[in-house]
């Protein structure tokens, strides 16, 4: 919407009511999503509960394949609305909500509705947007998100402080699903020569791209390695921050909100690159920096280190995010890849439903600063190898 003179006039009207429900979902985030975890923990939700919210994104995509037998038979738009409205209302709920079980339930079943259909996600992106300039167009849409982000995530934290999260998540849902209302308004063109593929549930689709793409599955070992030390500390930094610096609501949205800033500067940098830029070279920033993450964790004695890891997780997400389906849609063939990013999220949600609970049972053997050493350790390694295999395969 902010850059609609920036858009060529045949795809404006679909960059125009991506950006609005962009817009309008930067709120939700920032009035729920970005609060979830520090609410949850708030309110007395256990070690083993904060590490289920934090792996419940990686449940969902762990459920991902599962859902593309049904996905891939409705019109990718309408099976996408339908359900993500179906996942954002329970938040409404949150009205009735008073103890951690209960919580946890509505956060679990809102991530595996919301991170099910993203493989139609993808597909609309790719319908709506030209290959050459789809990385800019993405950026820019993800721009506007971000600043509403940002304003949100400040208001939403200092209004949590003041008003119960019964009254505020709820509110901040209803830009959820304003946000759908617009983005089902895209246009988006019949093709007539490509046919959809419907993939049956079975196992051995799964393994067969696997080995027939290697550059694929070299990806996926490396990003695999990443995670899964990365997610040894998930969980914990919040407990670290809620338990041991004991910060406030306000306070976590200003961490949150100098996330959000430099999550913003990194959709200005990464989107513009992406069109020129391999995906895999977008890729190894985020393999670079995520071991500093957990470093700067570990050396922390004040919230200057946290504040600094907050910036560099938001440096990195653009470019993990558009390094990711940059990879996904260059290295699929043209009507499998809702097949490849699910995958992908596949994967992802094999190592999100272990390493969190193994990060927080470690913590009570090697303390939370020990889990954050090992965390910096193991991706610092996996980026030293996927360094080495970008080289090799001369992918940049």
């Amino acid at each position: 919407m902010l850059f609609n003179r920036r858009i060529p006039s045949w795809y404006r009207m679909a960059y125009h009511y991506d950006s609005l429900g962009a817009i309008s979902y930067g709120v939700f985030y920032g009035f729920v999503i970005a609060f979830l975890l520090v609410t949850a923990r708030k309110i007395g939700a256990t070690n083993a509960q904060i590490a289920l919210i934090a792996s419940s994104v990686f449940i969902a995509s762990l459920l991902s394949y599962l859902w593309l037998p049904l996905i891939t038979r409705f019109h990718p738009m309408r099976i996408l609305v339908v359900v993500k409205t179906l996942g954002r209302m329970l938040f409404l709920l949150m009205f009735w909500v008073r103890t951690p079980l209960h919580f946890v339930l509505l956060v679990v079943i809102y991530w595996i509705l919301e991170i099910g259909v993203s493989p139609s996600y993808l597909e609309i992106i790719k319908a709506i947007y030209p290959e050459n300039d789809r990385g800019r167009t993405m950026g820019l849409v993800r721009v506007e998100m971000v600043l509403a982000i940002i304003i949100s995530t400040y208001l939403g934290g200092w209004l949590l402080d003041k008003v119960s999260y019964r009254v505020i998540f709820p509110i901040g849902t209803l830009f959820g699903v304003f946000s759908l209302h617009f983005f089902r308004k895209i246009p988006l063109k019949k093709n007539g020569e490509e046919k959809r593929v419907y993939y049956s549930l079975i196992f051995r689709d799964f393994v067969s791209i696997i080995r027939s793409n290697n550059i694929f599955r070299y990806y996926l070992t490396s990003i695999s390695l990443l995670g899964a030390g990365a997610l040894l500390s998930f969980p914990l930094y919040t407990i670290y921050l809620v338990d041991v610096m004991k910060i406030t609501n306000f306070t976590a949205g200003k961490i949150g909100t100098c996330y959000s800033i430099f999550w913003l500067v990194s959709y200005f940098i990464w989107g513009r690159l992406s069109d020129v830029k391999s995906p895999f070279f977008i890729m190894l920033f985020a393999f670079i920096v995520t071991p500093l993450v957990p470093f700067l964790y570990f050396v922390s004695r004040s919230l200057l280190p946290v504040y600094v890891a907050a910036i560099l997780t938001g440096l990195n997400t653009g470019a993990s995010e558009l390094g990711r389906l940059g990879i996904n849609m260059k290295l699929s063939a043209r009507n499998r890849v809702q097949s490849y990013f699910a995958v992908d999220n596949s994967l992802m949600g094999i190592r999100g439903c272990i390493f969190p609970y193994i990060g927080t049972a470690l913590s009570q053997w090697i303390t939370i600063k020990g889990v954050f050493f090992l965390s910096a350790f193991l991706t610092s390694f996996a980026a030293a190898r996927f360094g080495k295999i970008v080289h090799r395969k001369k992918l940049l």
